[in-house]
């Protein structure tokens, strides 16, 4: 259990180091290259904290782990959105470019805040009793009959 645990801890630390790869000191674009292998490293960190989150049972790990999962997944979309431009575009000047950077540098106070909700907001809604039973009553109601 303690090899899983770290997943969630190196994918908090590559988390605290991304902005760093991906806005060197002296920034003039994002590297198309280093962004393309950021989404690959990112993906696999995503993956496999996402295993290590539904395999544990303790639901005070799994509310820890959730704000920083649903912030993973915002920024991979945000990630794989900017790889569809040019190198020449991913400048400070392109505005997705500028909220990924701020994404990135406000980190914590969005998984604190924005993500935490969300993340409430999908266990509620994972745990809605009614809901469940209108969906079974709804997967039921596709059945095809055999003839």
């Amino acid at each position: 259990m303690m090899s899983e645990i770290t997943e969630f801890t190196l994918l908090q630390d590559y988390l605290g180091s991304l902005h760093a790869i991906l806005f060197p000191e002296v920034f003039t674009t994002v590297s198309w290259d280093i962004l393309v292998d950021q989404i690959e490293i990112l993906t696999k960190h995503i993956n496999e904290t996402l295993r290590f989150y539904h395999e544990t049972e303790d639901e005070i790990e799994q509310a820890r782990m959730a704000p920083a999962l649903c912030y993973c997944q915002a920024l991979l979309v945000m990630l794989c959105r900017l790889a569809r431009f040019e190198e020449k575009d991913l400048t400070r000047f392109n505005q997705i470019v500028t909220d990924m950077e701020n994404m990135l540098l406000e980190r914590d106070a969005l998984v604190e805040t924005k993500f935490r909700e969300q993340a409430e907001y999908q266990s509620r809604i994972t745990k809605d009793e009614k809901l469940k039973d209108l969906m079974e009553r709804f997967l039921a109601s596709c059945k095809v009959d055999d003839y």
